[in-house]
């Protein structure tokens, strides 16, 4: 008797980002806490050892091991609050600002104070260092200041806020450009090469207090964090908004890049820490922690999330590598079950030399939906992969057995005669993936089959009517998506081919005028 052949599973590359991020970082496993005094404001991951993290807390810096979860070394040389607390780019110095408006910079081997810059008349909450042997540090006293180390004296003081100056970043590459945001909505990009230091170079509205300013490493981004949205503003094409996001619900406190630079990632007082795909600028994972989140660092390998919080707590998150043998991931409870054995579980043995060792036959775990194929019971076997859980989260088991049962003639039958809710059931799987481009075409056609089976006439209820309606809507608007898409590549081709025959001026922006419209 010929074996029963099992359903053929058809696998789907990934190809959303939101999918592909889901995947990747919900294997952080448990939090591990640390108690700290105060709020922490600042978090820092060391760029030279990316196991070594500062945490600025009430008056002292912290370095903590995030492989030991062990303190490191403790800075508290400060009479007041320390803020901002920074390593420098060889991890051999860290500087900090204070609550009396000075720069303390420390050298991180032997915890020796080296310099105290004191210029400000406020709080110092940021500081960074330069290239070479500066140091830029951004108060409450609506200045900025860019500092020479050796001989702690200021070298320029910008002017050009009319509020606290809380936020801003230095442009890796362009060493002679500095960003600064204020609580006077202002963001503004300074040339230091420029001579007069109360106009900037560029002057922007991000509507609401800034509260986090980063530039991203190609130089031609900076992301700003106000109130609850968070803008993209490309500096190369003269401020331009980009995109302007809103994933948390109340301030955004913090903003950083994961480790391979494709997501930005922030925390909020609402308590949540967001990962935003920079491609798509879509939320593609967030994080649940238990008080409101003021800061937040991710290693540059994306093996560790932190987050600082307001009521003193450093949570460390390490994010689990899947490791799979035999096709099965090993921290599966069906791997688990494969390689032990109640009775040899704790034996060993080596094989000599010459001896065959026959290997354990493992057995094959048969699907539910495949035993039901079996007994050819059609109709069972499709309800079984219409579960809630599996249409979820495995949708490609319910495409796959829906070829399966077109391939043994047996599709209309398992569809044919079926009560309330179970043609709900396929109905809704129908609705949630007939726009699928992976799923389209056959479920174009189970479609066709549910309306010559069960319309005009079906004898049920409301419910299903208005699910038979949705699916109608749901394709006329996936229709008129795709007319507006082919009249945009139209577009896109005619500006395309003026460019490349050489068309210049009216004729090319009428061109391009029509494009922006057709956009619109």
């Amino acid at each position: 008797m010929a074996k029963f052949k099992r359903t053929e599973i058809v696998k789907f590359p990934t190809t959303s980002s939101v999918d592909s991020a889901k995947s990747y970082w919900g294997h952080l496993g448990e939090a591990v806490t640390i108690q700290e005094y105060g709020s922490v404001s600042s978090l820092h991951v060391c760029p030279v050892n990316k196991e070594l993290l500062a945490a600025t807390s009430y008056s002292k810096v912290q370095i903590y091991n995030l492989e030991t979860r062990e303190l490191h070394k403790s800075f508290t040389k400060f009479q007041e609050t320390a803020f901002g607390g920074r390593w420098r780019g060889d991890g051999g110095l860290l500087a900090a600002g204070t609550g009396e408006g000075q720069v303390k910079v420390f050298d991180v081997q032997t915890k020796t104070q080296l310099r105290t810059l004191k210029s400000h008349t406020a709080p110092t909450h940021l500081v960074d260092f330069t290239t070479g042997t500066g140091v830029v540090s951004w108060s409450d006293d609506k200045t900025f200041k860019v500092w020479d180390l050796p001989t702690e004296s200021v070298l320029d003081t910008f002017t050009g806020h009319n509020d606290y100056v809380r936020a801003g970043s230095l442009v890796s590459v362009s060493p002679d450009m500095v960003v600064s945001a204020g609580y006077d909505h202002k963001v503004m990009v300074w040339d230091k090469r420029n001579s007069d230091r109360e106009v900037p170079s560029l002057n922007l509205d991000h509507g609401a207090p800034v509260e986090a300013c980063l530039v991203l490493p190609g130089g031609g981004l900076v992301i700003t964090a106000g109130g609850t949205q968070i803008k993209v503003w490309d500096l190369v094409g003269g401020g331009r908004l980009l995109s302007s996001l809103s994933p948390h619900h109340k301030t955004v406190t913090s903003l950083c890049l994961s480790g391979r630079g494709n997501c930005l990632v922030s925390g909020s007082l609402d308590r949540q820490v967001h990962w935003t795909d920079l491609t798509s600028f879509r939320s593609v994972f967030s994080g649940q922690y238990p008080a409101s989140v003021m800061s937040v660092a991710v290693t540059g390998n994306d093996k560790h999330v932190v987050a600082g919080m307001l009521d003193g707590l450093v949570q460390i998150r390490t994010r689990k590598e899947e490791k799979i043998v035999d096709g099965m991931k090993t921290d599966t409870k069906r791997y688990k079950k494969s390689v032990s054995h109640r009775y040899l579980r704790h034996t060993q043995f080596t094989a000599s030399p010459g001896d065959v060792v026959i290997g354990q036959d493992k057995m094959e775990i048969e699907l539910r939906h495949d035993y039901l194929l079996r007994k050819y019971e059609y109709s069972r076997a499709l309800d079984a992969v219409l579960k809630p859980y599996v249409a979820r989260r495995k949708p490609e088991y319910t495409y796959s057995l829906m070829l399966e049962l077109e391939r043994r003639k047996g599709l209309q039958t398992a569809l044919a005669g079926r009560e309330e809710k179970g043609l709900a059931s396929i109905l809704s799987f129908v609705n949630k993936y007939i726009t699928d481009s992976r799923f389209t075409k056959l479920l174009i056609y189970v479609a066709d089959m549910l309306i010559d089976l069960y319309l005009p006439e079906h004898g049920m209820s409301s419910a299903v009517d208005q699910m038979f309606i949705d699916l109608s809507k749901r394709l006329d608007r996936d229709l008129a998506y795709m007319d507006e898409l082919m009249v945009l590549q139209g577009a896109v081709d005619l500006v395309l081919s003026a460019s490349s025959s050489g068309v210049r001026g009216s004729e090319q922006n009428k061109v391009e005028h029509r494009l922006v419209q057709l956009v619109l």
